[in-house]
């Protein structure tokens, strides 16, 4: 989002923000932390991540190696 940042009063430029869905994030089979992820506490830092009612860190859905974090990442 820090990225779109100098952008936003640009009226001239359109911005896009995708999310890794997976198989759909009904089915809870998806990375998508922005749009299923709740705030919560990862590695010491309060970010979005994907979590159970409990506060529990979920595991996230991904093909490729290395996308599978449940906080938002790079």
């Amino acid at each position: 989002i820090g990225l779109f940042h100098a952008f936003i009063p640009d009226e001239g430029v359109r911005l896009v923000g995708c999310e890794p869905a997976g198989h759909g994030v009904e089915t809870g089979e998806h990375a998508a932390t922005l749009t299923a992820g709740e705030p919560g506490i990862l590695h010491g830092s309060r970010s979005y991540v994907l979590q159970d009612d409990e506060g529990q860190i979920t595991e996230p859905y991904s093909i490729s190696a290395g996308l599978d974090y449940p906080g938002i990442g790079p």
